[in-house]
């Protein structure tokens, strides 16, 4: 398991020492689930979300107090979500915060939002501004399996939608299910590939 993989930002690509890019959880899913790239517009939502994945990040790194993003900031809403989510559930520790990682030994990539430790109890969570999709929980089980191959033994799987209205919803994903669609799309992604070559 790769914890430091090169990431670009530009083409949204991770790689590891040797140059090798692997494909990452939503390119894979977007090849084997059809999903309606029309409905997200003009790409101002996806930049929204990237905006506001730095802001919680800098927060819950305690590089930044969530104070400062009150009312007049354009995302206090999903801030003051977010925030509020976190005191509701309790999630625990940070062990992970936008952890980027190569699964050298599955053969894909991505980034966990977090993953949080209370006790011995380890969860994957994901942070969405935007709607619920049904692939959501594919995309945990795919972060949830990266987690559990560098050590952690997740027991529990999260999204958390945040909206502008400082309002959240968290859906708590069936992890067993979650993880094994997932290792079973790598298996045929593995397989397909060995075919075509």
């Amino acid at each position: 398991m790769n914890l430091t993989p090169e990431f670009c930002e530009g083409e949204h690509t991770y790689a590891d020492a040797a140059g090798n890019v692997y494909p990452s959880t939503t390119e894979l899913i977007g090849r084997y689930w059809p999903i309606d790239r029309s409905r997200y517009g003009d790409g101002s939502a996806a930049q929204r979300g990237t905006e506001i994945h730095s802001l919680t990040q800098v927060i819950d790194t305690g590089l930044f107090h969530p104070g400062q993003f009150e009312n007049g900031h354009e995302y206090s809403g999903y801030i003051r979500a977010w925030e509020k989510a976190k005191t509701d559930i309790g999630f625990g520790v940070w062990e992970w915060i936008e952890q980027r990682f190569i699964s050298d030994e599955l053969g894909y990539a991505g980034t966990v939002d977090r993953l949080s430790r209370r006790g011995d109890v380890y969860v994957v969570i994901d942070i969405k501004s935007g709607r619920a999709e049904p692939w959501h929980e594919l995309q945990l089980g795919a972060y949830a399996t990266a987690a559990m191959l560098a050590g952690y033994p997740v027991s529990a799987i999260y999204d958390v939608y945040i909206a502008k209205n400082g309002k959240y919803k968290a859906a708590r994903g069936n992890e067993s299910r979650a993880i094994s669609a997932w290792k079973s799309l790598m298996a045929w992604h593995t397989y397909r590939r060995s075919v075509q070559r």
